[in-house]
């Protein structure tokens, strides 16, 4: 028994170090929806990492040549796009329609990028959640010496369920938020949950702040359990069976 509780204990440690890697701050806490920006560049470096992948471009205009940091998705859900690491390249010209960000750096969240060697739209958001039913119920996995495996048999993915909601609101409530669990009427924050009065505060300051100080998004640091698990990410544990 005290094997399984440290194999359990090391493989939610792996879990803890690794999962910064898969969270993401809300778009609107960083850029404004309500000023889009259009830039017309060159490629100047690719940085293909989570959890955003960045494309920094040089914009001419009249006068100078200024760099831009145009932000994107993660790898993954580049890659659902259709994307890879050699789509771009240093020195091929784009278009990028986006949103500028909040604090007035050239910085943007790119909705759209078209190649202007052959005006091809190679990248546009896509709002839609990638299709993704729960599985049936099957035994739990286990080893050759009959513990439970946290993770897929050989061969096998393992079990990756679609979360029944992406935030944490009380059933019944009729609340609508985007995918990061953003109000869509702030007016609606009395409607969520039966809060205490600091909570409800707290998070109404969060809403009104786009979630830039909610901890699930603050330097990218991963949420608490109930909230992990309402996530569209996915949840992976690891084992190291030799310790």
């Amino acid at each position: 028994m005290r094997h399984v509780v440290f194999a359990l204990a090391t493989s939610i440690a792996l879990f803890a170090a690794i999962n910064p890697l898969s969270a993401h701050h809300a778009i609107a806490a960083k850029f404004d929806p309500n000023k889009p920006v259009t830039l017309r560049g060159f490629v100047n470096e690719i940085d293909w990492a989570n959890p955003h992948v960045h494309v920094f471009i040089d914009v001419q205009d009249a006068t100078s040549v200024t760099s831009w940091a145009i932000e994107l998705e993660s790898p993954i859900d580049l890659q659902r796009s259709g994307w890879s690491r050699t789509t771009l390249k240093p020195g091929d010209g784009i278009t990028v329609q986006g949103i500028s960000a909040r604090d007035g750096s050239r910085q943007a969240w790119g909705n759209s990028i078209v190649a202007t060697s052959t005006s091809k739209r190679i990248f546009t958001l896509s709002s839609a959640e990638p299709r993704r039913d729960n599985p049936p119920a099957r035994p739990a996995p286990r080893w050759p010496d009959g513990q439970p495996r946290l993770g897929p048999p050989p061969g096998e993915r393992g079990y990756w369920g679609k979360p029944s909601s992406t935030a944490l609101i009380q059933a019944g409530a009729n609340v609508q938020t985007d995918g990061d669990g953003l109000l869509r009427n702030i007016a609606d924050v009395d409607k969520v949950a039966p809060f205490q009065r600091w909570a409800r505060d707290l998070y109404e300051l969060r809403q009104r702040n786009f979630l830039k100080d909610d901890p699930m998004f603050l330097f990218c640091m991963p949420p608490g359990g109930p909230r992990r698990c309402q996530l569209p990410f996915g949840i992976q544990f690891l084992e190291e069976r030799d310790r």
